[in-house]
């Protein structure tokens, strides 16, 4: 018998981001519930916060997030719908900020 949790783990999908300059490119992501984002940083020291902790992300359906570095792979599973918001820490005066809205 096959099982919905099954489907939907074989359908799942891997979503990039890229942490480059003072910007998350894609800015806002939206992806199915289930689905992962994978952020790359390719140029610059920062990090992904997602974490509940955090005032801008109290809202935030999960934490998530990495350390402070350079040369970075993250990798986050979405397994909650709603609107996660995260930022990076070094860079969040200047709004390197971005939004996974997950359906």
């Amino acid at each position: 018998m096959i099982k919905l949790k099954d489907i939907l783990t074989e359908q799942a999908k891997t979503h990039e981001v890229i942490a480059t300059g003072i910007v998350f490119k894609p800015e806002n992501i939206t992806i199915a519930e289930g689905d992962s984002v994978l952020w790359i940083n390719t140029q610059g020291v920062h990090n992904v916060n997602g974490k509940q902790s955090h005032p801008r992300n109290k809202n935030n359906p999960a934490s998530f997030g990495n350390k402070v570095g350079k040369g970075w792979k993250y990798k986050f599973k979405f397994t909650k719908a709603g609107k996660y918001n995260y930022h990076c820490d070094p860079h969040l005066g200047v709004k390197m900020v971005g939004t996974v809205n997950v359906k």
